[in-house]
């Protein structure tokens, strides 16, 4: 007898999706965390001498911006950095357990196909979820309107 559950998670767990805190997300970067450190102290220095903006403002585009923009980007896409496979539900590292168990965290089934496509794309893959569920039941009998006699007026 295997522990493998083929229902799926409950509709409480399935409103509950795993995405990193500030703090996960720079630890995920590693080294990307470079990318701060020019405009850590030109940002400073913009504190006390706020004139130097004016003057210097092509040095704090490449030193500031443009780090900085990568830096935010690398830190959005902070889950597909993560290479282990991992609870889409709670964050649990999921390593050597087989598939289509239960996460020990919160207890929902998971499979790695899954887990795999919410690593590319979190913010779609939950939007797509919510999608599915106000789809139409397949096979339901959809109402068209009240039946027409087999004699009408306009002769169809």
């Amino acid at each position: 007898m295997t522990d493998a559950p083929d229902e799926t998670p409950s509709s409480d767990a399935a409103q509950r999706w795993y995405l990193p805190t500030w703090g996960e997300r720079l630890r995920l970067m590693r080294w990307r965390v470079i990318y701060f450190l020019p405009a850590v102290p030109l940002l400073a220095l913009t504190f006390f001498a706020p004139f130097l903006l004016l003057v210097w403002w092509k040095l704090f585009v490449f030193a500031v911006a443009l780090p900085m923009s990568a830096a935010v980007r690398a830190a959005k896409n902070a889950i597909q950095l993560r290479k282990e496979p991992f609870c889409i539900h709670c964050g649990y590292d999921l390593t050597s357990l087989p598939e289509r168990h239960r996460c020990p965290e919160c207890g929902v089934p998971f499979s790695f196909a899954e887990i795999d496509d919410y690593r590319r794309d979190p913010h779609w893959f939950i939007k797509r979820r919510q999608m599915n569920h106000a789809l139409p039941v397949s096979g339901a009998m959809i109402d068209a309107g009240p039946k027409h006699s087999a004699k009408s007026r306009d002769g169809t």
